[in-house]
């Protein structure tokens, strides 16, 4: 068993496409995740499961058309989603 004490993530324009249930789910440590201009359309419920202990959460400039808000971490404090397709 490895335990994982990372506390930022940057992956700004990496080509994802889509962040799988569970994507980061032995990263409890993890305060800061940047997924800006990656391509995501699509995050699956419980893609952020896990991740107890975030606080920012850099999703602009993806293709991103809805985000449920039951799928947020409790702890975050901070949500960038500019530059998307968001729909009201």
């Amino acid at each position: 068993y490895i335990k994982y004490n990372i506390y930022h993530i940057y992956l700004f324009a990496k080509y994802l496409g889509q962040v799988r249930t569970m994507a980061f789910h032995r990263l409890a440590h993890l305060t800061r995740l940047d997924l800006s201009a990656c391509q995501i359309s699509v995050i699956d419920s419980g893609a952020f499961d896990g991740l107890v202990a975030i606080q920012r959460l850099f999703l602009h400039g993806n293709h991103l058309s809805s985000i449920s808000a039951i799928d947020l971490p409790p702890s975050l404090h901070g949500i960038s989603v500019h530059d998307n397709r968001l729909v009201e």
